[in-house]
């Protein structure tokens, strides 16, 4: 009788002791579940504010390149019409130079008591310049003759605007004829304007606009360096040409040189 109660005093031991460590092994997971379940509801809610942080940035984005796009079109348009306004007034600057003359070399006059040189002083080296080449100048055919700023105090050029461009070519192709078939030291000089100092070439051209003049330098070099014949202008205009047998290539932008390198080099 003893045995068999010991014995179900041990079953009954080991039964709760199960039961017991089964229970603390279960409020054990549970706890971990449910700290996993919270830890998995936080990571949804990070991810969901992720999701939303994404939208938001993807319409910032979509809104900043839609910015761009349109600042784009606005600068190209900017641009273009920068370029209209530029032309225009390259067009009108060539207008009021088109009776217009630029004479190169020529010292500044001072007469008595050191006076400063006058718009008379400069109307009777115009005038003899014109008599020195045989093309008849009267005064009354001068609008206006003025020294313009120069690196070089002594020898500014002077612009002389005639009253019209009939008048102004007349002059230009009575120099050009002056100069034809004259050695270096032959050509129009200051020794033919009775002008004092050291005998000194006097250029005469066309009086060009600030733009067309760095254009004409680039193109001289140009017809240097790709052995073009002539590089002239005419009218405000820049032209080129190979030689006598080929035609004249119109010079308005540095795209157009381009085009013939492009060409020259095919």
């Amino acid at each position: 009788m003893c045995l068999e109660g010991g014995s179900q005093e041990f079953s009954q031991s080991t039964t709760s002791f199960i039961e017991d460590l089964f229970s603390s092994f279960s409020t054990k997971i549970e706890k971990r579940f449910a700290a996993l379940h919270v830890s998995v509801n936080q990571i949804a809610d990070q991810n969901c504010d992720m999701q939303k942080s994404l939208s938001f940035m993807n319409e910032k984005y979509d809104h900043l390149l839609e910015k761009l796009k349109t600042m784009e079109e606005e600068r190209l348009n900017d641009k273009k019409t920068i370029q209209t306004l530029e032309d225009k007034i390259e067009l009108l600057e060539k207008r009021s130079r088109a009776t217009a003359v630029e004479i190169r070399n020529t010292p500044r006059i001072y007469q008595q008591n050191n006076r400063p040189e006058s718009k008379t002083d400069l109307c009777d080296i115009v005038k003899i310049l014109a008599k020195a080449v045989n093309c008849s100048l009267q005064e009354s055919d001068i609008r206006d003759v003025y020294r313009i700023l120069s690196k070089h105090e002594t020898s500014r050029p002077i612009i002389l605007d005639l009253n019209s461009v009939i008048k102004k070519e007349a002059l230009l192709n009575a120099i050009k004829e002056f100069n034809r078939n004259k050695g270096k030291g032959e050509k129009l000089n200051t020794s033919h304007l009775n002008l004092p100092g050291t005998s000194k070439p006097i250029y005469v051209s066309e009086a060009l606009t600030h733009k067309t003049q760095k254009l004409f330098f680039v193109a001289r070099e140009f017809a240097k360096e790709y052995n073009f014949t002539y590089c002239w202008t005419s009218r405000g205009v820049i032209y080129l040409r190979k030689d006598e047998k080929q035609p004249y290539v119109r010079v308005d932008h540095e795209k157009e040189l381009q085009s013939l390198k492009n060409s020259i080099s095919k």
